[in-house]
């Protein structure tokens, strides 16, 4: 799963780190504490309680046969579960690959049939749409995909399986910065079905730390999410990744479609 090129030559460069993003978190954990890293239109978490659920779930995945390599469809809507599920998935080695909520059977079958994930992640509902029987159905068609796991509202698989194993000190198979950490997809501008793009551990977060001190961000600033977050653009330009990597708060925005109001978005700025 590693980049053939060499990434020596970029060792000098500053804000490079041979780091994986699950060690990133353990950093940030340790040095932010509970400040308020992500809230969204339900609820809040701290840098410390993200790490902690990001561990949990990372101790239930391997538990369920999840290892490291494995490329895991990843759909789900701009929430917290979606960062808790990013930094589980990067904390055992295994690739998200960055589905949206818009894609469909014919998006999601060309990229199983390429990319041969070993597990399938998705939202139970969305904006009126049951992801659930789709899953069901890729699941069936490929052989490939051995787990779906529910991200439900009413405490479905993602939930339970990060209580199951709340306190538990998992041992993490180590995650060299230099491996692929997250599959992206292009944006389709040729027709056809979306390309994957991989990215690094280190390329990726050297990506969103130094946009982000372009944009000259603090612990101070609050980023508002409103693309879907598994989008390069939000998820590290300098997006959700550059934003915790200064301590600040990122907001999700639930739907791109609904406008959020002056009054809503400073209430969640302010807390």
């Amino acid at each position: 799963m590693s980049y053939k090129k060499d990434m020596s030559k970029y060792e000098h460069l500053e804000g490079w780190e041979r780091c994986g993003f699950g060690e990133q978190l353990d950093k940030w954990a340790e040095k932010y504490g509970e400040r308020t890293a992500v809230t969204d239109s339900e609820d809040e978490i701290s840098y410390m309680e993200l790490k902690q659920k990001a561990d949990c779930l990372a101790a239930a995945f391997l538990r369920k046969g999840i290892l490291k390599g494995d490329k895991v469809l990843v759909q789900l809507p701009n929430r917290i579960s979606f960062v808790i599920v990013f930094f589980a998935l990067s904390k055992i080695g295994a690739v998200p690959i960055m589905m949206l909520p818009a894609h469909r059977e014919a998006e999601l079958e060309g990229i199983i049939e390429l990319a041969k994930p070993a597990a399938y992640i998705v939202v139970e509902k969305y904006l009126g749409f049951s992801y659930v029987p789709m899953a069901n159905a890729m699941k069936e068609k490929y052989s490939c995909i051995r787990h779906i796991f529910v991200d439900s509202e009413s405490g479905g698989d993602i939930s339970g399986m990060i209580a199951e194993t709340c306190g538990e000190n998992g041992a993490f198979p180590a995650v060299d910065g230099y491996e692929t950490a997250v599959l992206l997809l292009s944006g389709g501008t040729t027709g056809g079905v979306p390309k994957l793009i991989p990215r690094t551990h280190t390329d990726y977060m050297y990506n969103a730390r130094m946009s982000a001190k372009r944009c000259r961000l603090d612990s101070s600033d609050v980023y508002l999410a409103s693309l879907p977050v598994a989008h390069n653009f939000p998820l590290c330009c300098p997006g959700l990744l550059g934003t915790l990597d200064v301590g600040g708060k990122v907001v999700l925005a639930s739907a791109t479609s609904q406008m959020i109001s002056l009054t809503q978005l400073q209430r969640k700025v302010s807390r």
